[in-house]
């Protein structure tokens, strides 16, 4: 907590600043920081950011156009209660809020944190990572919504809303180059159709070489290659009524993404050893980890289509204002990648996903016209399917021969003594796929009512019924011979023949000569018999004791668990459940610029199925492919306060998830589990401030303490014996802080604006984010050998300069992480190879020049 305490003692004096500066700025204004004019949607109806008593962070269109925020990746430098990251593939990335969330990874898992664009929920990470067009302001609320939002919004949300449709004819067109040959274009046309009817064509192509090299094939991996299309079609028959049509469409072909040796344990070494040691392929050098170099046997692929229309319509009433929003939405991933991350043919995964969703939103809101009570009602329905949810994983041309050097090569003996045919383990194309659908459908009513008890004081009270109904079913195949074969009642056998012979050869009798068993047989008859049903006993005794049985030494080579599909006799592939969700909140209003609200709101999130090779059964070993729902809980006070030159907003809450969905990646597939109780301790500060006219300063921060308040079950691999203990499958890591979620995160930010006399305006900007130092996962070990292993530390700059002309014109040159800091973004113990550890990186520096047109 050192750095918790030093970050406090300068956090006092930059509010100490701040409120000197508020009384020394009084006699003037700045147009560049006026939070009653930045107006939000997050509570469904319109309000300034300042009126809204929630915790919640608003990023305009100049800043994202200054910043050079393409997509959500980008989004977080500014917004550091948001942690995005992307994982094995473009469809995988995962959005935390708070140090809460998942998803990424497993289809049968939804996200914690819910992606509206335009008032359509994006269940998918895969339909909210394209690249943004154009923008009025992003939202990112804090804590549950769920009595105004629809599904999946147990710990926040990201409400991102585009420039719609105008009556006046005007476009933008922008085109960017950057290093890594990184090529964007944008561009976007409005104007009127009639008087009464208006369009938006958004379109945007964003492509760049990759900045990892694959050392085997020479190619280029985690490179970029986006096209985007988006258009709108506003109806205003009258001014009572209006209807807008949105379609788009996405597609993503990448080369993604490159994953890092972090350590090389004992079966890494064995592919990079020479023959006859070893396999004599390259693999990952985890002293080189930051020249961003991988050893594959092929480039990963990954090609992503997305596809959506929405309607949303508005009517006035007169009493209320009554919304509709419907839309249907597909999205499909492919990716075909090597996940033995190396240059060795072991293990190939191909993944195939498609996703049909619909939903529908129906709500009525109160007219803001000054009355005590404002309200609002709702119902949202919700309606996915998985038709195909495809998932294959084999063995390649080198698996034979890796597996035999780790079975000292005995796999040709053993293929002998089980008289199969050679060849016939670790064969090409063989291995587990993994065939699931998954239908889940979901009903809510919400509703919201403000009263306002006097001029200073509002009341608000929410709530949510949400009803959750998902239908799995699985077909799993395996025809990985040696995985199904059982070792111990194969030894079994072996044992009692070789006990058998022992026996007989005591009596000096050959047991393979069935004339001398006949012969000891007629001088003592029953010794056949008692020989047998002793050799028999001992066998079933010892049939589980490696010193004993010689065929468990195959056991660690099953790579794959027995597939046990479902719906079966004790497992319906059904999940069900309704909860009923809450807020309340009671705000004051000191001064017309100081505002205090205490609040206590809750949130629910439904089961989750584990849609992966590791999906078992519950036994002594596994957890189970089902998660019990998820439970959360806030209570949070905060100030907001505003004055001539800026804004100082302060949020202290205390946030709780009973039974977080865990879901770990195990190297073959995930485990997913419930932790007892996870509690995330904090506060956060949103602030900006105008020295001048010219000069604008913001800085936010989050200070938190993450701990698990009881995880019995946590996941444990059979190679983590120093946190784990030998043979254990799960630990309780109840009382230890949460991995991956840093103690402090702060992004600041200085703007320098300026207009020339000749026409000309410009700004200079530079952002800096800090993250402290943090354990990344918790099934993969901090240190290694007395070295840090996986952990992270950021320390990330970003900055930029524009020109604008008044003819239109804009040049802007920006750069990102320019101090090029090195960091971890998640770390995975290596597929097939226990005991050894990879990890994804953050993108290095990149730059470019940027030039805007506008019309």
């Amino acid at each position: 907590m050192a750095n918790v305490r030093v970050f406090l003692g300068t956090l006092v004096l930059v509010l100490a600043t701040m409120v000197n500066a508020q009384g020394a700025t009084a006699d003037g204004e700045t147009s560049l920081i006026k939070p009653e004019e930045i107006i939000v949607t997050a509570t469904k109806r319109a309000q300034s950011l300042q009126e809204v008593p929630i915790a919640i962070t608003v990023v305009n269109a100049a800043v994202i156009e200054q910043s050079q925020i393409n997509d959500l990746l980008d989004l977080q430098t500014v917004v550091p209660t948001l942690r995005v990251t992307q994982l094995q593939n473009s469809a995988q990335t995962n959005f935390l809020i708070r140090g809460f969330g998942n998803g990424a990874n497993n289809a049968g898992i939804e996200a914690e944190v819910g992606v509206f664009i335009d008032g359509v929920y994006q269940s998918r990470a895969a339909s909210s990572i394209l690249d943004l067009p154009e923008l009025e302001r992003i939202e990112v609320l804090r804590g549950p919504q769920s009595s105004i939002y629809g599904k999946n919004v147990s710990v926040g949300a990201i409400s991102i809303t585009t420039k719609g449709p105008e009556f006046e004819f005007s476009g933008m067109g922008e085109l960017t180059y950057g290093n890594y040959d990184q090529i964007i274009g944008k561009a976007s046309i409005t104007g009127p159709i009639s008087d009464k009817a208006a369009f938006r064509l958004s379109g945007s192509i964003n492509q760049r070489d990759g900045y990892y090299t694959n050392t085997v094939t020479n190619g280029d991996i985690n490179d970029r290659d986006r096209f985007s299309l988006r258009g709108q079609i506003l109806l205003e028959p009258s001014d009572a009524f209006s209807i807008k049509v949105i379609a788009d469409y996405n597609k993503i072909n990448e080369i993604c993404c490159g994953a890092s040796q972090l350590f090389n344990g004992v079966l890494s070494q064995v592919i990079g050893a020479p023959f006859p040691f070893g396999l004599g392929e390259p693999i990952g050098n985890p002293a080189r980890l930051f020249d961003r170099e991988v050893a594959y046997s092929k480039d990963p692929s990954n090609e992503l289509e997305g596809k959506g229309l929405s309607i949303t319509g508005e009517v006035d009433l007169g009493f209320a204002d009554l919304t509709s929003i419907t839309a249907y939405r597909e999205q499909s991933n492919n990716s075909d990648n090597t996940v033995d991350f190396s240059g060795a043919d072991i293990v190939d995964l191909l993944q195939y996903q498609k996703f049909e969703t619909f939903t529908q939103e129906f709500r009525l809101t109160s007219k803001d016209d000054g009355d005590q009570l404002d309200w609002l009602l709702g119902a949202y329905y919700f309606d996915e399917s998985v038709p195909t949810c495809c998932r294959t994983l084999t063995f390649g041309t080198d698996a034979f021969n890796f597996a035999n050097a780790l079975a000292g090569g005995q796999l040709p003996a053993l293929q002998t003594l089980l008289s199969l045919p050679p060849g016939s383990l670790f064969r090409d194309g063989t291995g587990i796929v993994d065939n699931y659908t998954l239908d889940d459908e979901s009903v809510q009513v919400f509703a919201n009512a403000d009263f306002r008890a006097s001029e200073k004081l509002t009341f608000s009270i929410g709530g949510a019924y949400i009803d959750s109904k998902k239908s799995a079913t699985s077909n799993v195949v395996m025809n990985d011979v040696l995985s199904s074969l059982d070792f111990p009642a194969i030894g079994e056998g072996v044992i009692t023949q070789t006990v058998v012979a022992q026996q007989y050869a005591a009596l000096g009798v050959d047991a393979t000569n069935p004339a001398a068993i006949a012969a000891i047989e007629a001088i003592a008859p029953g010794t056949f018999a008692a020989i047998s049903a002793g050799a028999g006993a001992f066998a079933a005794a010892n049939k589980d004791n490696p010193a004993v049985n010689p065929l468990l030494a195959f056991v660690p080579l099953q790579f794959f668990p027995v597939p046990v599909n479902y719906p079966n006799a004790n497992e319906t592939g059904v999940l069900s459940g309704d909860k009923i969700t809450y807020q309340a909140r009671l705000a004051y209003d000191f001064t017309d610029t100081f505002t205090g609200y205490v609040s206590y709101a809750t949130g629910w999130k439904a089961g989750a199925i584990n849609l992966s090779s590791d999906s078992r059964p519950p036994s002594a070993n596994s957890s189970g492919r089902f998660a019990r729902p998820s439970d959360v809980s806030v209570i949070e006070i905060g100030l907001k306060s505003s004055f001539d030159r800026g804004y100082f907003n302060l949020a202290v809450f205390e946030q709780e998830v009973k039974d977080f969905q865990s879901n770990l990646f195990t190297g073959a597939g995930f485990e997913i589990s419930n932790a007892g109780s996870e509690v995330h301790k904090g506060f956060e500060i949103d602030a900006a401030f105008a020295p001048t006219e010219d000069l604008v300063i913001a800085s936010a921060v989050i200070v938190m303490d993450p701990k698990y308040k009881s995880f019995l079950g946590a996941p444990c691999q059979a190679f983590d014996v120093a946190r784990c203990g030998a043979g254990q499958s799960s630990r309780d890591l109840s009382g230890t802080k949460a991995a991956g979620i840093h103690e402090i995160s702060w992004s600041t930010s200085v703007t320098y604006s300026h207009e020339f006399n000749s026409g000309l305006s410009g700004f200079l900007r530079g952002e800096y984010l800090y993250e402290s130092n943090v354990d990344v996962v918790d099934n993969v070990p901090a240190f290694a050998l007395g070295s840090p292993l996986a952990q992270r530390k950021v320390n990330n700059l970003n900055a930029s300069a524009g020109l604008a002309m008044d003819n239109g014109i804009e040049f802007l040159l920006w750069g990102r992480n320019l101090t090029n800091d090195n960091n971890l973004l998640s770390a995975f113990p290596t597929v097939i190879q226990e005991g050894s550890f990879s990890g994804y990186l953050n993108a290095p520096r990149t730059y470019g020049l940027t030039v805007r047109s506008r019309f």
